[in-house]
C-alpha cells in the first residue's frame, strides 16, 4: 500500500487543481431571451449603462422604462416629439433633441429616477440650436454632466455642468461653428472628455474632428485635428473612452477607402492619416469602449452590406483582413458593440423577413430572434446584458436579456469558496500521505 501514498497524493493535488483553473461555468453558454415589446414607433433609443433603464423618443415626446417592464415609470409629452435621446450611466439623468429645419432644442431630465407618471417639464431647456437634432448626434457622459448636440447643420454645441442647470434658454459651455454643411454623427467618452463628429464639410468632401479636454475648453473653439476626405461623406464615427482610437465609416462616390482608424488620436494635431484603412462601403461603425474590437456593417459596391469584425485594433496597421464576417446575404444590416467587447448585436432584413442576431466576439451566433418590423436603433447595456432595439414603425421596440455563465473559479482568483478549501485540504492529505511513506521506509 505504500506505493501507492504517492499516487493518492498525486490524484488529490490534480483534483484540487481541477477545481481552481476549470471554471464552473463550463460548459455553460451564453443565453438570450425576449423580456418584451411594446407597438410603439421609436425614433431613437438609450439604455443607462448599468443595463436598469431604457429611455425612448417618438413623434409623442419622451419614455422612460424599467428594463424589466413594458410600461413606461414616465413620460413627457412634447407637442413636436422628439427625434433623439441619450442617458447617463445609472439612468439618472436623459436628454433628448427635437426640432425642425430652422429650430432645434435639447430637454434636459435630471432626477430621472425619482420622477413617475405624466411630468410636465424637463429640468432645463437650451437656446435654440438652429435645427433637428437627428439620431446619432446628440450624446451624454455617463454622470450626465456633459452634453454634446450636432445634426443641427453645421454647429457643435458643448454643455458642461448639464446637473446644475435648471429653466430655460440655457446657453452652451462652447460651439465650433466651423464644421461645414452637415453633421451626421458625433460620439463622446464617457468622462465628457474626447469628442469626435463627422459629416459633409462641402458638397463632395466628408469631415472628421476631433477634441480633447472638450471637458475643460472655452470659446473660442478649434477641433485639435481634423481630417478631410474627397467625394464623400462621413457616415458614423466613434471614439474610445480613453481617447485614444477614433474610428470613422464613409460613403464614397469614387475612392472605396471608407473605414478608417486612428491610434494615438489624443496625441494627434493637423490632419493625421489613419492607422489603418478598409475598402468597403461602409455605412456604420463602432467599437468597444478601450477602442480594441470594432465591427462595421458595409460591402463591396453595388453588392449587400454585411458585419465585419477586428479584434486588436489597437495594433492594427495598413489594410489588415477582417478577424471575421457574417450576414453577407442580408438586404438591410444594422449592428452595435457592447463597451466591453463581448457582445456583438446586429439586425436584419432578409427575404421580408426582420430579425435580431446575437454573435460573441469570436464570431458565433448565441441566438436568433424575429422581428416585426424593422429595428435599426440598438442601445445596449455596457456589459451587454441588457439589449434593446426600435424602429419608426409600428411595433418596432424590443428589450432582451443576455446572460453569461458566471466565471468562477481560476487560477488567479475565484470566487467560490470550495475551491481554496480543496486545495488546501488535498495539500494536507498528500502531505500526510507522503509523511507516512517516509516514516515507514
Amino acid at each position: 500500500m505504500k506505493e501507492k501514498y504517492p499516487i493518492i497524493a498525486a490524484l488529490l493535488l490534480f483534483t484540487a487543481l481541477i477545481i481552481v483553473i476549470l471554471p464552473c461555468g463550463f460548459g455553460q453558454e451564453l443565453t438570450v431571451e425576449e423580456l418584451w415589446g411594446n407597438p410603439m414607433e421609436v425614433y431613437d433609443l438609450a439604455v443607462s449603462s448599468d443595463g436598469n433603464y431604457i429611455a425612448a423618443v417618438n413623434d409623442t415626446g419622451l419614455y422612460f422604462f424599467s428594463a424589466d417592464n413594458p410600461d413606461p415609470l414616465w413620460w413627457f409629452e412634447a407637442q413636436n416629439g422628439f427625434t433623439s435621446v441619450a442617458i447617463s450611466a445609472d439612468g439618472n439623468y436623459v436628454v433628448a433633441g427635437n426640432g425642425t429645419e430652422d429650430t432645434g432644442y435639447i430637454g434636459y431630465f435630471a432626477d430621472a429616477l425619482s420622477l413617475s407618471g405624466r411630468v410636465s417639464d424637463a429640468t432645463w431647456w437650451s437656446r435654440n440650436l438652429m435645427g433637428a437634432v437627428e439620431p446619432g448626434t446628440l450624446d451624454m457622459s455617463s454622470d450626465g454632466n456633459y452634453v454634446v448636440v450636432g445634426g443641427t447643420g453645421v454647429n457643435i454645441y458643448y454643455f458642461a455642468d448639464c446637473t446644475s442647470r435648471s429653466g430655460p434658454d440655457q446657453t452652451w459651455t462652447w460651439i465650433d461653428p466651423t464644421l461645414g454643411i452637415e453633421i451626421y454623427s458625433v460620439d463622446m467618452s464617457s468622462d465628457g472628455k474626447y469628442v469626435v463628429a463627422g459629416g459633409l464639410y462641402s458638397n463632395d468632401e466628408g469631415f472628421v474632428v476631433f477634441y480633447k479636454d472638450a471637458d475643460i475648453k472655452s470659446e473660442p473653439v478649434n477641433p485639435d485635428w481634423s481630417f478631410y476626405e474627397e467625394n464623400a461623406r462621413t457616415t458614423d464615427v466613434a471614439v474610445s473612452d480613453d481617447g485614444y482610437a477614433v474610428v470613422a465609416t464613409f460613403v464614397h462616390e469614387i475612392s472605396p477607402r471608407t473605414l478608417c482608424y486612428w491610434a494615438d488620436a489624443s496625441t494627434l494635431t493637423d490632419s493625421p492619416q489613419p492607422d489603418w484603412t478598409n475598402d468597403n462601403f461602409f455605412t456604420s461603425v463602432d467599437m468597444s469602449s478601450d477602442g480594441d474590437k470594432v465591427v462595421a456593417v458595409g460591402g463591396p459596391p453595388f453588392d449587400s452590406a454585411y458585419l465585419h469584425f477586428w479584434s486588436g485594433a489597437r495594433d492594427l496597421s495598413g489594410k489588415p483582413m477582417e478577424t471575421w464576417v457574417a450576414l453577407q446575404d442580408v438586404n438591410e444590416l444594422h449592428a452595435t458593440i457592447s463597451d466591453d467587447g463581448g457582445l456583438i448585436v446586429a439586425t436584419t432584413y432578409v427575404d421580408g423577413s426582420h430579425s435580431i442576431v446575437f454573435f460573441t466576439s469570436d464570431g458565433e451566433v448565441i441566438d436568433e430572434f424575429p422581428l416585426m418590423s424593422s429595428s435599426p436603433i440598438i442601445s445596449m447595456s455596457e456589459d451587454g446584458s441588457i439589449v434593446a432595439v426600435g424602429g419608426s414603425g409600428y411595433d418596432s421596440i424590443y428589450v432582451f436579456k443576455v446572460t453569461r455563465p458566471r466565471p468562477v473559479g481560476g487560477l488567479v482568483s475565484s470566487p467560490l469558496p470550495i475551491a481554496p478549501i480543496a486545495i488546501i485540504a488535498a495539500i494536507v492529505v498528500a502531505t500526510v500521505l507522503v509523511t507516512k511513506v517516509w516514516l515507514h521506509r
